[in-house]
């Protein structure tokens, strides 16, 4: 019934081990797992070390200032930096979800959107290459040593039929 979810609902914040950030609810703290929050904290720290580097009033983050251009300016540098597009993907949801003031401004940037692309096309993903067969034996061989012969199995299986952990795991 209603009455019993509220009094269970109500012993809930005793068992979250995490507090919400200021100005967040229940809710939207727990929205976004705790690892999750703690890499986007570091990510934010990141971007505010790097304001603080350069010291330009006119690129202050504050809750009246626009983050679009501290945004489009750290974006730069981090691909000045030789990072992969994929640690610039990762700043906006960071700032979205610690400064959620922000995340409505910049989820609909289209400036942003067209950067990130401008780095794609400047600097295209390159996947990695395959472990070799030998060290996949020697993983596999070091696991049935220490006892594990189904997850070696699962890495010689997964490295002949090139299947993804996932798949494996569904076997």
């Amino acid at each position: 019934t209603v009455a019993t979810r509220s009094v269970v609902r109500q012993r809930i914040p005793e068992k979250i081990p995490r507090a919400a950030l200021p100005g967040q609810s229940l809710l939207e703290s727990n929205a976004v797992a705790t690892a999750t929050m703690s890499y986007y904290t570091d990510k934010v720290a990141a971007f505010v070390k790097f304001l603080l580097m350069l010291r330009d009033e006119s690129l202050a983050l504050s809750d009246g200032a626009l983050p679009e251009t501290q945004t489009l300016a750290y974006l730069d540098h981090l691909f000045l930096l030789g990072l992969s597009v994929s640690s610039g993907e990762k700043v906006v949801p960071a700032l979205a979800a610690v400064h959620t003031q922000f995340g409505s401004i910049l989820k609909s940037r289209h400036r942003l959107q067209r950067a990130l692309r401008g780095w794609q096309s400047l600097r295209p993903a390159i996947s990695r290459l395959p472990f070799n067969w030998p060290t996949i034996c020697a993983w596999a061989t070091g696991m049935v040593v220490a006892g594990h012969r189904l997850a070696a199995l699962a890495m010689i299986l997964s490295a002949v039929a090139y299947l993804r952990p996932g798949e494996v795991l569904q076997l």
